[in-house]
């Protein structure tokens, strides 16, 4: 017995814990199976395994927040649009398109020169 069953917030069964340990690594059923044999540990049916398939709302939440987070800074820092770097280079005057540096996705004019 090493967690304390009664804290109910962090408490995990380790049939629970194997199958977020897995799915967490991108495995499966199959991956959880060949572990326990090599392991030399009773294996979980697949029955009790997709019983506890179900994720956590706490990692759920974790995930969301990490992917919002990410994508606040790519926001941040990369400020750049394809078409546009092409026509600079090119010394053209970009065409009208959806400009990946405005983040609102405003279409741009052609006339309008951005850098």
């Amino acid at each position: 017995m090493s967690e304390n069953r009664e804290n109910k917030k962090t408490y995990l069964p380790i049939n629970e814990t194997a199958v977020h340990i897995i799915l967490a690594t991108g495995g499966g059923y199959s991956q959880l199976r060949e572990f326990s044999a090599g392991v030399d540990i009773h294996r979980m049916s697949n029955k009790i395994f997709l019983k506890h398939m179900k994720v956590s709302r706490a990692i759920d939440d974790a995930a969301l927040q990490s992917m919002i987070d990410a994508a606040e800074e790519e926001k941040e820092r990369i400020r750049y649009c394809s078409i546009c770097a092409s026509c600079y280079n090119a010394t053209q005057i970009p065409p009208s398109h959806t400009c990946f540096l405005d983040w609102k996705k405003k279409v741009r004019p052609a006339w309008k020169q951005i850098i």
